[in-house]
């Protein structure tokens, strides 16, 4: 790995593949599409190893690009907090939530954003751990809310969904 990561490309990589291309990218960034190009280039170059796959009519994450992914938005939605964290009134509740990290890797991004959007005065603590310290945890007070895995030795709560064996 060479450089550093700024943000500005972090943003270029996930609109490619949000946007499943690099013309869409570059209209929702308002960049050339040539800018876009060299903008990932740049961060395979600085992260040492290819993250997409091109193709003329596509694109795809290679097996780097999807753990980078990961990580990539995550820095981005730190960054917007970091900065919306300075506009925030002083005085703010807070709701402690936990969840497994396999929920909080899969929704947590797009759950906090709509969440910030509709209550910007509550700021969420989310904490990942396992279902049966989280539910430990809910009934010592520790936490308001749990988004876990229900085993039969634990109390009941609110059923949601079935997961698929996978």
């Amino acid at each position: 790995m060479s450089g550093e990561l700024d943000g500005s490309l972090l943003k270029v990589f996930v609109a490619i593949i949000e946007c499943h291309g690099f013309s869409a990218a570059a209209e929702r960034l308002h960049k050339t599409q040539s800018t876009i190009s060299q903008s990932l280039q740049r961060l395979e170059e600085i992260v040492g190893t290819p993250l997409v796959q091109r193709t003329s009519r596509s694109v795809s994450l290679t097996p780097s690009g999807e753990t980078f992914l990961i990580y990539a938005r995550q820095i981005l939605k730190l960054h917007a907090d970091a900065i919306n964290a300075m506009h925030r009134p002083e005085a703010q509740a807070c709701i402690h939530v936990g969840m497994p990290e396999d929920y909080a890797q899969f929704c947590l991004a797009e759950v906090l954003r709509d969440f910030q959007a509709q209550f910007p005065n509550v700021r969420p603590d989310i904490c990942c751990e396992m279902s049966t310290a989280l539910v430990s945890r809910l009934q010592r007070g520790e936490l308001d809310l749990v988004l876990g895995v229900q085993h039969a030795n634990l109390q009941p709560g609110e059923y949601l969904c079935d997961e698929p064996l996978v």
